[in-house]
Order: structure tokens, then sequence, then C-alpha cells
């Protein structure tokens, strides 16, 4: 009964912050009729997220028990963000106005517990292309569980480059795109901050994103 209980709560939880006062910052799930709809200043993003568990790969991200979402900030709105939870599979194909964005946090949910990872990771919707390739974010946690609580001790970060295999992320689910497709691998560096919720500065972040081949965009 107490599982259950947790089940409903963690459920609960994860709601509430897609639903606060900050300002959206319009990520979305892709559908195919996004294609006939998709404006001048939006793109499509892809990828994937790999968790490494105690060394097991994860098998299922997306379940009753086992949940992952991720936070985005875009930067040039400073607070405007979005959480999305990715696939079964760890994947993701979403819909997002062009900028530049700062993953702030990965919030791994499971019947025991929650724990939140700030992996400090950055990447760019430009304007060349429609659509994003960002590639795999291959977390690697130590991870302590007891009977009715889960916690995370320490946790290291890469990006992959497998487009080979997931390149059919956007040809299957979107068949109709005849877009052009870029690279834009999301790129982790320990100098960008390691933020709560939406507490993403420019003035912070700038210098930062610059030295990373990032340049902020303009809104319209």
């Amino acid at each position: 009964m107490k599982t259950y209980h947790l089940c409903i709560l963690a459920l609960i939880l994860l709601i509430l912050p897609s639903s606060g006062c900050y300002k959206s910052a319009g990520v979305k799930e892709v559908t195919p009729d996004d294609i006939k709809s998709l404006a001048p200043g939006e793109a499509l993003i892809f990828g994937r997220v790999k968790m490494m568990d105690n060394g097991r790969e994860k098998e299922n991200y997306l379940s009753f028990t086992d949940q992952l979402d991720m936070m985005l900030v875009r930067v040039e709105d400073e607070q405007a963000l979005s959480v999305r939870r990715v696939r079964a599979d760890g994947t993701f194909l979403w819909r997002v106005p062009r900028g530049t964005y700062l993953l702030t946090r990965l919030r791994w949910w499971e019947s025991r517990g929650w724990f939140p990872l700030r992996p400090r990771i950055a990447f760019q919707a430009g304007t060349g292309a429609g659509a994003y390739y960002l590639g795999t974010l291959r977390i690697d946690a130590e991870i302590e569980r007891s009977a009715l609580s889960v916690k995370l001790k320490q946790f290291s970060v890469e990006v992959a480059d497998e487009y080979g295999r997931d390149a059919q992320l956007l040809t299957k689910q979107l068949p109709d795109f005849q877009g052009h497709v870029e690279k834009a691998l999301m790129v982790h560096d320990s100098r960008l901050p390691a933020v709560t919720e939406s507490e993403v500065k420019q003035s912070a972040v700038i210098d930062i994103l610059r030295s990373l081949g990032f340049g902020l965009m303009t809104i319209h």
C-alpha cells in the first residue's frame, strides 16, 4: 500500500512544475501534423538519454513506477522553461522555439522516490535547419537504495554521436519531413551553472556559451 501511495504522489509532483507560474519555453511533443504547422521560428530537436544505474543500463524510462524527465530553460528568455518526459526507450523528439537552451535538470522517479541530476548541458536549435540532432546524453549514476528511499551518490556525463542509429527517430515518426537536418550535439561543460529550476541569467552564462561556440538569438 505504501508503494502505491508513493507512486501516486510521484505522479502528482511530476505534473506540478509544468503548471506553475513560470513562462513556458514552448517545448512540445511532436505529431505528424507539426510538419504542416511548423513556424519559421520553430525547429525539431531529437536525441536520446542513456542512464547507467550502478553499471546497468536502464531498460524503461517511462512506466507507472519509473520515469525520467528533463527541464529545459531557453536562455534568450532567461526564465522560460519546459519539463518534458522522455519516451520509454529514452528517446525524445520535440518541437521547440529556435534558441539556446540549458538542460538544467534531469529527474529520475521510481517507486522508492526520486532524485534530481544537474548535468550542465547546453545546446542550440539555430536558424540553418528544420531539425537538429542533439546526440545521446549518457549518465553514469551511482545510486543508493533502501526499502523506501533512493539517493543519488554521484554521477558523470558524456555526450555521444549516434546519428547513424537515431536518424530513424525523425524519419519513422515524420516520414513526410523534407527539411534539412543538422547535428547540433549537446555540450557538457563544468563551467555551466548547476542552477535549480529556472534560475538562469543571461549575464551569468553568456560568456561561457560564447566560448562554447553559441551565440544568443534574437527573439521576435
